[in-house]
């Protein structure tokens, strides 16, 4: 084998071009293989360089050293580039910030400028005058000086902002906590009332005695009022606070007035008036009591206050007191059974004894015409 330096050199090889080897893998023989055998299947390595967008090489072909060229980048709006450290050039106040490291929109800036459109979530609008804000759905928002409850207003107030709850109402309201108010047909909705409609219907307002009728025309108003009232009672008025508590079956009463009537239970055709007025016994008939306190047994009339008569008696006049079959009449007036008292020793009436004889003379307008009678001292 030759001398490898007594070979001509050639400068500039191509592809083609053969070298001789020793094959280690065949007891090193002396093969040849071409330049580009070795550059493809033996060595890697760069088969070209090709110049990408804003690069250039130099030199483009041949031989020599290789020059990348690249060309500098200057930052646009809102870009800052220092060295190779591209930022964001923010303004101050504009509402972009960096936040550990990341960039972030802080809208409590001062100098953010434009207005948030409402399908952004904004008002769309960058002032507003005083009063309430109004929206249409999709333009700018507007303030209105007040709210104009029939062309403003599209849902219901709700009961713990002060509101019913509820946009149509109809009949009589009910509460109902917190949750909306309801609007019923008629009273019987209401708490402790009861209405019937049916002929000869019963009213009842503040209590409804539990055996009470539907019908016979009852009409009852106060608290514990006609408790023991049953369906053999009707035709009653009874209006008052705790007012004819005992009555079961009686009929046609009229009584008005606090604690009124409370002994009344079986009696009928009665007029009680007065706070604790009231009949004798409990089946008292056609008893006329009218006044606080005023008492008053079968068939007899007591009017006024703390006044009391017994059967078939009159007593009229502020704590008169009539026996059987009397009449007084007067304040503080007695009368025994069958007897007439006119006024009393304390109150007093004065009798006319001047234009007559000595005797004592009881004056009576009738018909306009002045009679008297004459009286006889015991």
């Amino acid at each position: 084998m030759a001398i490898i330096y007594t070979y001509p050199v050639k400068t500039d090889p191509v592809a083609a071009d053969k070298i001789l080897i020793s094959d280690s893998e065949d007891n090193n023989k002396t093969k040849s293989v071409t330049i580009e055998d070795i550059r493809s299947s033996t060595v890697s390595g760069v088969s070209s360089i090709v110049a990408g967008s804003n690069v250039s090489i130099s030199p483009g072909s041949g031989t020599g050293d290789v020059t990348v060229n690249a060309t500098a980048y200057t930052g646009g709006d809102g870009i800052d580039i220092t060295a190779y450290a591209v930022s964001a050039d923010l303004k101050a106040n504009s509402g972009l910030v960096i936040d550990a490291t990341e960039l972030s929109l802080d809208l409590s800036a001062s100098a953010i400028s434009g207005t948030l459109g409402v399908k952004d979530g904004g008002t769309g609008a960058s002032t507003f005058t005083a009063g309430f804000l109004k929206a249409d759905g999709v333009n700018a928002f507007t303030t209105i000086s007040q709210i104009n409850l029939s062309t403003d207003v599209t849902d219901g107030l709700g009961v713990a902002n002060g509101g019913t709850g509820a946009t149509t109402l109809t009949g009589v309201l009910v509460g109902n906590g917190t949750s909306a108010i309801t609007g019923s047909g008629d009273i019987n909705d209401l708490v402790s009332a009861s209405f019937s409609t049916a002929s000869g219907g019963s009213l009842y307002f503040g209590n409804i005695p539990s055996a009470a009728p539907s019908t016979g025309s009852n009409v009852l108003v106060g608290s514990d009022s006609g408790d023991n009232m049953t369906s053999s009672s009707g035709d009653n008025t009874i209006v008052g606070s705790g007012s004819v508590t005992a009555l079961t079956s009686g009929g046609a009463n009229v009584v008005i007035g606090t604690q009124a009537g409370t002994v009344l239970q079986v009696g009928s055709e009665n007029t009680i008036v007065g706070r604790r007025a009231n009949v004798v016994a409990q089946g008292d008939n056609h008893v006329v009591a009218v006044g606080s306190g005023a008492t008053a047994t079968l068939d007899s009339t007591a009017i006024g206050a703390d006044s009391s008569s017994l059967r078939d008696g009159v007593a009229i006049g502020y704590e008169s007191n009539a026996g059987r079959d009397g009449i007084a009449i007067g304040s503080g007036a007695e009368a025994l059974a069958n007897t007439i008292s006119i006024a009393s020793a304390t109150h007093s009436l004065t009798l006319d004894a001047t234009s007559r004889t000595a005797d004592t003379f009881l004056p009576i307008n009738i018909n306009g015409n002045q009679y008297y009678i004459q009286l006889y001292v015991a």
